[in-house]
């Protein structure tokens, strides 16, 4: 079974052109995801890398813009990936506390120890989440920046399209205006050379 796909063979998978998943790539680099790149363009798909373009396929589906698709399907994996790590953390300290018991003897006061270098070992853990929790809420508030700048730009756009608009109709007035005073002055030119 293979564990990395080329980009034209997920993009057969998926029912997508190629360089719709290279600018899903993109944007999942982008936002902190890693994937193992071959070449100047191309990359290299995991079996995770699939399910996570293929999260986003279908949340796009449902109506979510790419971006909203992109952000739920990498939270929904990193909570997948955080029960994961809860659950073998948990299993590593029973076998560790399991094991060293075992080869110390069984004491009491060497199992308090080891439970004493687990809990260490778990606030080491839950800072590490808090610096990662916060590395997200810097890139969602980022994100939120960017977007309201986009919303001024637009605005901004819309704004000039609008006064251009008006400038010109009055341009096409002024030369209506200018037009009719001199077909009035040939009809005048014309009626005095005919009365005189």
């Amino acid at each position: 079974m293979k564990t990395q796909k080329e980009m034209k063979e997920v993009a057969e998978t998926l029912g997508l052109d190629e360089k719709t998943i290279h600018r899903w790539c993109l944007l999942l680099l982008w936002k902190g995801y890693s994937i193992q790149k071959i070449g100047k363009s191309s990359w290299k798909l995991k079996e995770n890398d699939v399910m996570l373009l293929k999260q986003i396929k279908e949340r796009m589906l449902k109506g979510q813009s790419l971006d909203e698709a992109a952000m739920m399907a990498l939270n929904s994996k990193r909570d997948n990936i955080n029960q994961d790590e809860e659950d073998i953390r948990k299993l590593i300290q029973q076998e560790i506390v399991s094991y060293l018991g075992e080869r110390l003897g069984k004491t009491e006061e060497d199992v308090r120890q080891l439970k004493t270098v687990v809990n260490h070992m778990d606030v080491e853990i839950n800072e590490l989440r808090l610096k990662q929790d916060k590395i997200l809420k810097d890139v969602s508030q980022q994100l939120n920046r960017q977007e309201e700048h986009q919303s001024f730009i637009e605005a901004q756009v819309k704004m000039r399209d609008e006064e251009l608009v008006t400038i010109l109709r009055e341009i096409m007035e002024t030369k209506k205006m200018v037009a009719a005073t001199k077909e009035n002055t040939w009809h005048r030119k014309l009626w005095k050379m005919i009365m005189s």
